[in-house]
């Protein structure tokens, strides 16, 4: 089981601290694994950043150590994102309307994120759960 420090964005930080997005899709440039602990920084795509709770300006940039962070633990992988019953069965799910609600996430993601409606060449979907959430 590795550690790995990752950066996440502000647009999906509270969704995943707050269980509404259970999946991360990234590069497989780590070799992650099923168990593998990925320590989520929220970034805003230049720096660090806290939430202070300022309406207006919620976020202060911050060092790394001082981030929001989450850690989350790989539960499952895919790479087939093109296939839906392999991915359901990579997942360890059933048709069922959480499947489907699964897929439908997954793919709004990679089209906001990479404005596209396919699995870019080397990134894997990660099933996650959260382990524990550290305030900067």
């Amino acid at each position: 089981m590795k550690n790995h420090e990752l950066k996440l964005d502000i647009r999906y930080f509270d969704d995943v601290k707050y269980g509404k997005k259970n999946f991360e899709i990234r590069n497989n440039d780590r070799d992650f694994k099923v168990g593998d602990i990925l320590e989520l920084k929220r970034f805003d795509g230049s720096r660090y950043v806290a939430d202070v709770g300022v309406l207006g300006n919620p976020y202060m940039p911050v060092d790394k150590e001082q981030a929001d962070t989450i850690k989350v633990r790989i539960k499952w992988m895919s790479r087939h994102l093109d296939d839906y019953n392999k991915l359901l069965e990579d997942a360890g799910l059933s048709f069922s309307s959480e499947s489907v609600g699964l897929t439908l996430a997954i793919e709004s993601v990679i089209n906001d994120y990479f404005h596209t409606n396919t699995l870019p060449d080397g990134y894997v979907v990660l099933g996650v759960d959260l382990v524990k959430v550290v305030e900067g």
